[in-house]
């Protein structure tokens, strides 16, 4: 991820406005762009502003917009997972791992909760969590709610949080 170009030159080619996350040209840009049209395309589900040959999230440009500083190299994230809502109210600084952390569930999970699977040859649920980057066991329930028990037990104890699903 490069740094994005100076404040001054966003504030010249761009407008932001922080309660829709739009973002729109200020200037006529060769001939496809005109001034008032939203910027950006999509790619990978974000949206993406090309600037000097360079193509930059949008996110990061309304946060510098916004507050008037790159965030580059800390970590942006869309608190409502939402790719393309950059509301300066959906938009925090955070850690890789809170923001890996805001992820869904993957589709294949079956109890509803991080962390915690179902062993079917056993027929029990198993709750584990991540510590210092080492994935802890806390054993096995016949449950599932006992198994999610006590992976929130857990969380409590390290300071690892969940987000409600």
């Amino acid at each position: 991820m490069k740094p994005l170009p100076d404040t001054n030159l966003l504030h010249e080619l761009l407008t932001y406005c922080p309660e829709s996350g739009e973002i729109k040209w200020r200037v006529t840009r060769g001939g496809k762009a005109k001034v008032g049209d939203t910027a950006g395309s999509t790619d990978r589900g974000y949206l993406r502003i090309r600037i000097h040959g360079s193509a930059y999230p949008a996110h990061r440009i309304a946060w510098a917009l916004y507050y008037g500083e790159d965030p580059y190299p800390s970590v942006l994230d869309h608190i409502n997972r939402d790719k393309t809502d950059n509301r300066i109210s959906n938009l925090r600084l955070c850690t890789c791992s809170e923001n890996n952390y805001n992820r869904g569930l993957p589709r294949n999970n079956t109890s509803g909760h991080r962390g915690v699977y179902y062993e079917k040859n056993k027929k029990t649920w198993r709750p584990s969590i991540r510590i210092n980057g080492k994935t802890v066991s806390l054993g096995s329930y016949k449950t599932k709610e006992d198994a999610i028990n006590a992976r929130l037990k857990a969380e409590q104890e390290h300071g690892v949080f969940s987000r409600e699903v």
